[in-house]
């Protein structure tokens, strides 16, 4: 397939599923470091959850040994939305609107909540950061777990600022990287506390004047498989 007919297929995939869900993880690198895991739940036509939480790097554990982690919940039954977040007592609370939530929490989610949602949610106004890149171009294709991965380069906000790799077989998206600059000039010291990221086809990237990097990997993706109500209840 060329480069149009790979987005055209994803687009399909996502928009004519009737159900979807994925579990993940995010990686945000910069001054600090943050890891995020998240999974994904959507039925046809507005039913949908998406639950995240993070581990920061460098936190004590609590006194249980437990590993500490701050955890989010957000979710529609079709008709209502709710929000259950740690810094409100994990409290469920209702709200007006699934489009404005998912724009909320896009700051504390790292952008997890502007993805795949995008491109799921036909009932959404939110910017679609994958089908929305401009000068879009291919790099290579690659092996990953026994699948071919596209990789793509594209810009969003600045040149080649967004990369994907989307699985040959199903379209799938398996990871977008985002190079988010905060319209400040890197220092040399931020220069020296960047780690550079690998992607899951082993290359890696040291951007400069970037101020850092958020990495979202999806695992277990799956199309139209049956998902139970509860998991649009509480």
């Amino acid at each position: 397939m060329d480069q149009a007919e790979i987005f055209d297929c994803l687009a399909r995939k996502y928009e004519s599923c009737h159900t979807y869900s994925d579990c993940g993880a995010v990686r945000k690198v910069g001054e600090h470091t943050q890891h995020f895991t998240f999974s994904t739940f959507y039925t046809s036509p507005n039913k949908f959850r998406i639950n995240w939480s993070y581990h920061k790097a460098g936190r004590s554990k609590t006194t249980d040994n437990k590993d500490p982690s701050e955890s989010y919940e957000l979710w529609t039954d079709g008709d209502q939305t709710f929000t259950r977040y740690y810094f409100n007592d994990n409290r469920i609370e209702e709200t007006n609107s699934l489009e404005d939530q998912l724009i909320q929490a896009a700051g504390i989610s790292n952008g997890v909540t502007m993805l795949i949602p995008a491109i799921l949610l036909a009932s959404v106004n939110i910017t679609n950061k994958i089908l929305d890149l401009n000068d879009v171009r291919q790099v290579k294709l690659v092996p990953c777990d026994g699948d071919l991965l596209y990789h793509f380069i594209g810009a969003f906000e600045s040149p080649d600022d967004t990369e994907l790799w989307i699985r040959s077989g199903d379209c799938a998206i398996k990871q977008v990287r985002e190079h988010i600059s905060c319209g400040i000039e890197q220092t040399e010291q931020l220069r020296l506390q960047f780690k550079s990221l690998t992607g899951v086809d082993g290359t890696r990237l040291i951007p400069a004047n970037r101020f850092y990097d958020v990495e979202t990997v999806y695992e277990q993706v799956a199309f139209d498989r049956h998902l139970p109500e509860k998991v649009f209840t509480d």
